[in-house]
C-alpha cells in the first residue's frame, strides 16, 4: 500500500498491527513503514520518532541496515550532516548489510562531503565505490561521474579526463546516463579521446664519433 502511494491506508494498517499485535514479529516492518510514510509526507520529526521505536523495540532486526540508510538520507535533507555521516558509517560496520546498500551508503558519504565543500574527501569515497563495488552498475556509474566533476572543481583536469575516459570505455556501464554524459563532455573537449594513448617516440639516434 505504501509503495503504491496509498499512504493514509498504509498508515492505518500499520497502526492497527501495532495496536492489536504489539508482540508481532513483523513490528520492525511496522515502525519502519510508519517512519517511511512520515518521510514521504515531509514529517521528519514523526519519522525519527518511529525510527527510534524501531531501534528500541526490535534490536537485531534484519531491516536495521535499511533503517540506518533511511535515517542518513533524512538527516542529510535536514542538513544535519554529522548525524547523517554517523548513520552511513554505522551501516558500513554491519556485517549483514547488503553490499549494494553499502555501495549506496559510500556514495552518499561522498555527496555529504560535496555538500560541505570538501571535494577532495569526496573523491576518495567515489573512487571506493567503483573500485570495491563494481557490480552495482547504477551506483558505479554515478560514482565515476561525481568523482570526475569533483576533480574538475579541484582544478585537476588531467585526473578528471582519466576518470571520464574510464567511465566512457567501460562496457558494463554501456547505456547508463552517466556514460552518455561522459562521452558528450569528452567529444566536446577532447575529440581524440577514443584513440589509445600513443606510444612515446624513441629517442633520436646519434652518429658514432669517429
Amino acid at each position: 500500500m505504501r509503495e503504491s502511494g496509498r499512504l493514509p491506508l498504509a498508515s492505518a494498517h500499520y497502526r492497527e498491527i501495532r495496536k492489536w499485535h504489539p508482540r508481532a514479529l513483523e513490528k520492525d516492518r511496522v515502525f519502519l513503514g510508519l517512519g517511511l510514510i512520515a518521510v514521504q509526507e515531509n514529517l521528519p520529526e514523526e519519522a525519527l520518532k518511529a525510527f527510534a521505536r524501531f531501534e528500541r523495540e526490535t534490536a537485531g532486526s534484519p531491516l536495521l541496515a535499511q533503517l540506518a540508510f533511511t535515517k542518513g538520507g533524512l538527516y542529510t535533507g535536514l542538513r544535519r550532516y554529522p548525524e547523517a555521516q554517523g548513520e552511513f558509517e554505522r551501516l558500513l560496520q554491519m556485517p549483514t548489510a547488503p553490499r549494494k546498500l553499502k555501495a549506496e551508503a559510500i556514495l552518499q558519504l561522498g555527496d555529504l562531503q560535496v555538500s560541505q565543500k570538501q571535494d577532495l574527501k569526496a573523491t576518495a569515497y567515489y573512487e571506493r565505490v567503483y573500485v570495491s563495488y563494481g557490480k552495482y552498475v547504477p551506483v558505479v556509474a554515478s560514482a565515476y561521474l561525481k568523482r570526475a566533476e569533483a576533480l574538475e572543481r579541484l582544478s585537476e583536469p588531467a585526473k578528471a579526463l582519466e576518470v571520464y575516459r574510464e567511465l566512457a570505455l567501460r562496457e558494463d556501464l554501456k547505456g547508463t546516463p552517466e556514460q552518455s554524459t561522459a562521452m558528450k563532455r569528452l567529444d566536446a573537449g577532447h575529440p581524440g579521446w577514443r584513440n589509445p594513448p600513443s606510444e612515446a617516440a624513441p629517442p633520436p639516434t646519434t652518429a658514432a664519433s669517429p
